[in-house]
C-alpha cells in the first residue's frame, strides 16, 4: 500500500504543460467547454444482486453494522468493454486497445427503504490496497449513512484477485485485468445508475457524486482532467454532479461542476494549491485540514477483516490497516501514539456542503491554507503544529503535537502530548478546556464547517477526556460512530 501511496503522490506533477495550462484556466476562471465530441457511455449489463450468506460471503463486507443507519448491503456482477488509453493521460484520452470485455463488481450500500434515499449517490473507485478498500467512504460514512445517500464501490478490474482468492466460486466470472483502468467503467456505471435500466430499483438517482481519497484520489482528478468534459449522459447533462478528491495534490482543470479538493499534513502541496471559486463554472475549493494524518484508526473498519487480509497475505501481498499498532516510529518518545485526528470531524461537513452546492447553489466556506514557508514547508506553532488551514479544537485547542509522517508508520503520523505543566497553563482546569473546546466547535457549525452530530462528539470527547492530565498515548482515542438513522431532505443549513 505505501509504494502505491508513494507513487500516487510522486505522480503529480504528471505534464508540466497541462499543469501550466490549469494554472492558467484557473487564474482566469475559465473551464473547457462540453464539445460536441462528448460521447455517452454505453450501459454495462449487470446481475444481481448477488445473495451472500455465510457459506458465500461477500468481499470487503461492511464491518460496522448497517442495520443501525437502517442500511443494507448489496453486489452486483457488471460485464460491458472499456478502452486502455495512452500513459500519461491525454485530454482527450488516445485509445490504445478499444473495447476490451471486463466483468467487474459493484458493491452497494443504501438505505434499506427507497423513502430514505436522500437521492445522491457517493460514486467511489475502491482503493488497490488489500484488494479493495473504501477509503473515501472511511473518511465520511457518518454523514453518508445519516443523510441518506447510497455508496456506490466500483472494483478496479486489475484488482479482482483479492475477491477471487477470498471466494473462488462467487467471484469466478469476473476479469482479472491489470492493465484495463476504471475510468470507462466509472462513467458507465454513473450513466446506469442514473438511467431508466438503474439496478437498485426504486431508487431515482438526479445525481452523482464522484469521490476518492489517496491513491483513487488520483483516479477521480484524472478522470476530473482527461474524461469528465468528453463524457455526458444521453440528455446532456453532465455525467457526475460534484468531485471530491482527498489524500492528493493533483492540479485540477476547472470544469462545468463543483469540485473540493481536501488535502492532510501529509499529502498537500504549497506548489499545486489553486484559488477557490464560486460560481459555475470552474467551481472550486482547496481546503488544507490542520492536525490530520492521511490515515487513521477507523479506516481499518472498511477494508476486509484483519483475519480475512492476513490469510489472503500470501495471495494478495494485503497487510490489515489496524496494523498501525505494530509501527515503531524511528526516534519519535517512547510515549508517542498514533495521530487519531478523525478526519470525518471536517470530510462529513465537506459532503454535505458540496451536495448543497449542487443542488441549492450554496458554496461552501473558504479556509486559509497552511501557513509555508518560501520553500512550501509548513511554518509550525509553538507547540509544534501547523499553522493556518482548516481549523479544529484538535489543533486550537491542543493536548497534543500531531506529527506529519513517522519512518516506519509513513502515512500514519503521531502524536506526543503535551505536558501537565503545559495543559495547566493553557487550561487551567477540565472545565475551563471543555469551555473552549464547546465554544469553538459551536462556531464551526455555524460557519457550515461541522456537522451537528460531529459536534456532539467534539465535545463529548473534551468532556471525556484526561485533561489538565497529559493524554495517556497508550489508550486509542474513539471517535464512535453516530446514532442513526437520521434522514434529512430539507433545504441546507
Amino acid at each position: 500500500m505505501r509504494a502505491r501511496l508513494e507513487a500516487g503522490l510522486s505522480s503529480l506533477p504528471r505534464l508540466l504543460m497541462r499543469q501550466h495550462l490549469v494554472v492558467a484556466l484557473a487564474v482566469l476562471g475559465l473551464v473547457l467547454p462540453i464539445c460536441a465530441r462528448a460521447t455517452v457511455p454505453a450501459n454495462p449489463t449487470f446481475t444481481g444482486p448477488i445473495a451472500s450468506t455465510p457459506t458465500n460471503p461477500v468481499w470487503m463486507a461492511s464491518q460496522i453494522d448497517l442495520s443501525t443507519y437502517g442500511y443494507v448491503e448489496e453486489e452486483y456482477f457488471i460485464s460491458g468493454t472499456a478502452n486502455e488509453y495512452k500513459l500519461p493521460l491525454t485530454a482527450p484520452p488516445t485509445v490504445t486497445i478499444a473495447n476490451v470485455p471486463y466483468t467487474t463488481r459493484i458493491l452497494v450500500r443504501r438505505p434499506e427503504h427507497p423513502s430514505n434515499f436522500s437521492g445522491k449517490v457517493i460514486l467511489e473507485p475502491i482503493h488497490p490496497g488489500n484488494s479493495g478498500t473504501a477509503a473515501a467512504l472511511a473518511v465520511a460514512y457518518r454523514w453518508i449513512y445519516l443523510n441518506g445517500d447510497t455508496w456506490v464501490g466500483v472494483q478496479q478490474p486489475g484488482d479482482n484477485n483479492g475477491p477471487q482468492a477470498f471466494n473462488p466460486t462467487r467471484y469466478s466470472v469476473l476479469t482479472y485485468l491489470p492493465a484495463l483502468p476504471i475510468y470507462d467503467i466509472l462513467s458507465q456505471v454513473a450513466a446506469l445508475l442514473q438511467g431508466s435500466s438503474n439496478p437498485i430499483h426504486g431508487f431515482q438517482v438526479p445525481d452523482v457524486i464522484m469521490t476518492g481519497f489517496s491513491f483513487t484520489c488520483n483516479t477521480v482528478t484524472s478522470y476530473i482532467n482527461d474524461f469528465h468534459t468528453f463524457t455526458t449522459l444521453v440528455n446532456g447533462r453532465p455525467i457526475v454532479s460534484g468531485y471530491v478528491a482527498g489524500g492528493c495534490s493533483v492540479l485540477i482543470t476547472p470544469i462545468n461542476v463543483p469540485v473540493i479538493r481536501a488535502n492532510t499534513q501529509l499529502d498537500f502541496d504549497a506548489a499545486t494549491r489553486q484559488p477557490d471559486k464560486d460560481s459555475a463554472p470552474g467551481q472550486f475549493r482547496l481546503y488544507e485540514i490542520a492536525g490530520a494524518s492521511h490515515l487513521g484508526p477507523a479506516d481499518s473498519l472498511f477494508a476486509s477483516s484483519p483475519k480475512v487480509l492476513r490469510l489472503l497475505a500470501p495471495v494478495i501481498g494485503s497487510k490489515p490497516l489496524e496494523d498501525y499498532q505494530e509501527c515503531k516510529e524511528f526516534g519519535a518518545p517512547l510515549y508517542a501514539a498514533i495521530n487519531d485526528f478523525p478526519k470525518g470531524v471536517i470530510f462529513d461537513g465537506i459532503f454535505r456542503n458540496i451536495e448543497n452546492w449542487i443542488r441549492y447553489g450554496k458554496p461552501p466556506p473558504h479556509a486559509q491554507p497552511f501557513v509555508t514557508n518560501s520553500s512550501g514547508q509548513p511554518i509550525l506553532d509553538q507547540y509544534g503544529n501547523f499553522q493556518g488551514g482548516v481549523r479544529t479544537p484538535y489543533v486550537d485547542e491542543p493536548i497534543s503535537t500531531r506529527v506529519t509522517a513517522g519512518t516506519n508508520c509513513f502515512i500514519w503520523g503521531y502524536q506526543i502530548p503535551l505536558s501537565q505543566s503545559t495543559l495547566e497553563a493553557l487550561y487551567h482546569n477540565h472545565d475551563s478546556y471543555v469551555r473552549e473546546v464547546a465554544t469553538e466547535t459551536h462556531d464551526l457549525v455555524k460557519e457550515r464547517w461541522v456537522t451537528d452530530d460531529d459536534a456532539k462528539q467534539l465535545i463529548n470527547q473534551a468532556l471525556n477526556s484526561s485533561v489538565p492530565t497529559p493524554l495517556d498515548a497508550s489508550l486509542p482515542a474513539y471517535f464512535p460512530p453516530a446514532n442513526g438513522p437520521r434522514f434529512s431532505k430539507g433545504n441546507p443549513d
